[in-house]
């Protein structure tokens, strides 16, 4: 694991959810991911071949041609803008040309990670300035993309500052069918007034503390209903709809019962099969004269230009994704899709609580992409407002620590590349670890995770006892075959396995497929 210690977990909490705060990288996968989980759940309609409409539905790729290298086409009709990005770096520019020499070839698209390659990664970003490098500066979020042009609906309603406290569910006494009836909410006080963004200016800056007092915000929450005429679609991601089942009597029930919450479905499944991509963040030190963020960001006057460039023409290194160099590759010979993956930084710091170095310096990050650990979230109350207990479990399995230290070791062939005297020194993980063995418990010392948990709803075939949600996305009600009536969730929990890649693009796919399996199109 993690050598005992905690990390950083965040979610969004806003509009857009996590795809409002996450990284703006686009990526599908592979065809491979999507083939697993029409086999294991029986149903075609997950394949590559009949799922990737979904993504072409969603897209509007403007990164470069739109056709790959074999031939099919990319959507250009979708909300969802895809673009490569405007700001480039000598230095991973130089990376880049150390993958080449250590084997890793460049790539034209960078919308997958079906073949080993090296590239900038295309990014969600709209309405930034156009230049010859691409467009910059200005984040696509789910909002912007699909919820803001609909909003004058008028079967639309969009509520603000309501937390979800659980789901209601009506029994029939006679044929024991549950269906869910609606929700109870809390009204909060609004935390999107511009006295909360003066506030969270204040807290980046640490002049204050980042909570306020729980106790004292929860007791001006007001208690709300909401009926459910047709359905309820949980979309609260892999951290939030788990939660919020088993606070409202769907999951395990020991667990439940252990929390005082009264069992409606007995689903085991539910919080379980959590994994995630850990990132292992390999740090160089880098000679004086190479720039990096850390030399513009550490000086008033770098920073003082950033700020300028961004709000005047929404440029600069400011408007750059936070990873913007991506490389895929296999850790084995016997590997027959790329199994790692690389996020390269022109920066480098100790953790994102912490500021840049002093010194210019490299990250390259490399996660394994189908990791077969797997861990947990449990509710600790019957609250929705109480944080859930997160166990990721990383690195419990003898593959993943081996795949850890393989990667560790094929950054370090990679940086071998880089010209000479560029590099002064490896800060993380060190040089004096080197053998397989030292670099896998390192890794648990430096890891932290890439922020895409996933699984913790999964789908599954009729019969298998941890799957929460048929392949219709629809809750199980804890029989052989049998649903909850008007409820699904659509968002990265419902991943049986984790793709190979960034989960935001492959989320907004699920979401489009559970849309249309409502509307009976699918």
């Amino acid at each position: 694991g993690l050598n005992g210690r905690s990390i950083f977990y965040p979610r969004g909490k806003t509009l857009g959810g996590s795809g409002s705060i996450n990284g703006m990288i686009a990526q599908r996968g592979q065809k491979e991911d999507y083939d697993g989980w029409a086999e294991l759940l029986q149903d075609e309609s997950w394949s590559w071949a009949k799922h990737r409409a979904n993504f072409e539905r969603l897209i509007n790729y403007k990164a470069g041609p739109p056709t790959l290298p074999d031939g099919s086409p990319l959507g250009t009709a979708g909300p969802v803008e895809i673009n490569r990005q405007a700001l480039q770096w000598p230095i991973l520019d130089q990376f880049a040309d150390a993958c080449e020499k250590a084997g890793i070839p460049r790539r034209t698209h960078f919308i997958d990670s079906q073949t080993e390659g090296v590239g900038y990664f295309e990014v969600t970003q709209r309405g930034g300035p156009t230049t010859p490098d691409g467009v910059g500066g200005i984040r696509l979020s789910p909002f912007r993309a699909f919820l803001a042009p609909v909003l004058d609906r008028p079967n639309l309603k969009v509520f603000t500052n309501y937390h979800a406290k659980k789901i209601l569910f009506d029994k029939d006494e006679i044929t024991g069918q549950v269906s869910a009836a609606g929700l109870e909410v809390w009204s909060q006080s609004p935390n999107d007034s511009m006295r909360e963004y003066i506030r969270a200016l204040l807290v980046d800056a640490k002049l204050v503390k980042s909570r306020k007092d729980p106790l004292v915000e929860r007791q001006a929450d007001e208690l709300c209903g909401i009926k459910a005429r047709k359905e309820i679609i949980l979309t609260t991601g892999a951290v939030g709809s788990p939660h919020l089942l088993q606070c409202s009597g769907i999951g395990d029930d020991k667990l439940l019962r252990a929390n005082h919450v009264d069992t409606v479905v007995d689903l085991p499944g539910v919080g379980a099969n959590l994994h995630d991509h850990l990132q292992i963040r390999a740090v160089f030190r880098l000679d004086e004269n190479v720039k990096t963020l850390n030399s513009i960001a550490n000086s008033w006057v770098g920073s003082a230009k950033m700020a300028l460039e961004y709000i005047t023409s929404q440029s600069g290194p400011m408007a750059m994704a936070p990873s913007q160099l991506g490389v895929f590759a296999r850790s084995s010979a016997s590997v027959k899709t790329p199994d790692l993956q690389w996020h390269v930084q022109p920066l480098s710091l100790d953790s994102w609580e912490e500021p840049l170095h002093p010194w210019p310096g490299l990250t390259a990050s490399v996660c394994n992409l189908r990791p077969t650990s797997r861990g947990s979230l449990e509710l600790t109350s019957p609250d929705t407002r109480d944080p859930p207990r997160i166990d990721p479990a990383y690195l419990q399995s003898d593959q993943d620590r081996a795949v850890a230290a393989a990667s560790m070791e094929l950054t370090r062939r990679i940086a071998a590349q880089l010209e000479p005297g560029l590099v002064k020194g490896e800060h993380v993980p060190g040089e004096s670890f080197s053998t397989p063995e030292e670099l896998a418990k390192k890794a648990g010392d430096i890891g932290t995770s890439i922020f895409h948990p996933a699984g913790t709803t999964k789908m599954g075939p009729h019969g298998d006892p941890g799957a929460v949600l048929n392949s219709k996305l629809q809750v199980r009600d804890g029989t052989k075959s049998g649903i909850i009536r008007g409820l699904r969730v659509a968002d990265c929990g419902v991943m049986p396995n984790i793709v190979s890649g960034n989960t935001n693009i492959p989320t907004y796919a699920i979401a489009e497929k559970c849309a249309r399996m409502i509307l009976g199109q699918d």
